[in-house]
């Protein structure tokens, strides 16, 4: 479930925060979304859960993709979690089995949130780069971890849109 924070963000959209369907993870989610590093993990982990996955490796799994590829200004982390997440749902279970579900969907996904936010890559989305001392010192005293948050949960609504129109078994549902 995606909810609305009661803010909005620096485009003056609504703020959503993911809170996964799944037993005792809204509280589980308020610790983890306390470190933005944490964004693709936590949709990933709800995801999982919920479709009665061990969950158990994604965090160490998705860690490498948060913070714009490990801070090289790579694609937003949010965005990439919602990406393994549509690979959870369409991903091929065998090497005959077809990938073109699965790349329709993350297209899909990529346009979506490019058009909303004009930008996928992290710094273009953030206006700064986290490899960088500057960049850190914009991140924290701009509190940019707020702009982390409406990423990941209006990436994890994409997401679960393109699973409802698809009509896949929703994950969190």
């Amino acid at each position: 479930m995606v909810r609305h924070t009661g803010d909005m963000t620096s485009r003056g959209r609504p703020s959503y925060i993911v809170v996964p369907a799944v037993p005792n993870m809204a509280n589980r989610l308020a610790t983890d979304v306390a470190t933005v590093q944490l964004t693709v993990s936590v949709f990933l982990l709800a995801l999982a859960r919920r479709q009665g996955l061990s969950a158990a490796p994604l965090p160490a799994i998705a860690t490498g993709f948060c913070s714009g590829m490990s801070q090289t200004a790579g694609p937003c982390g949010a965005l990439t979690g919602a990406v393994m997440a549509l690979g959870l749902v369409f991903g091929r279970h065998s090497g005959t089995d077809p990938a073109a579900p699965t790349y329709q969907a993350v297209k899909t996904l990529v346009q979506r949130f490019s058009e909303e936010f004009g930008a996928t890559g992290c710094a273009d989305l953030l206006g700064c780069h986290l490899g960088t001392p500057e960049g850190q010192k914009t991140f924290t005293e701009q509190k940019l971890h707020r702009r982390c948050l409406d990423y990941t949960g209006r990436a994890a609504e994409l997401a679960a849109a393109i699973i409802d129109q698809a009509g896949a078994p929703h994950p969190l549902a």
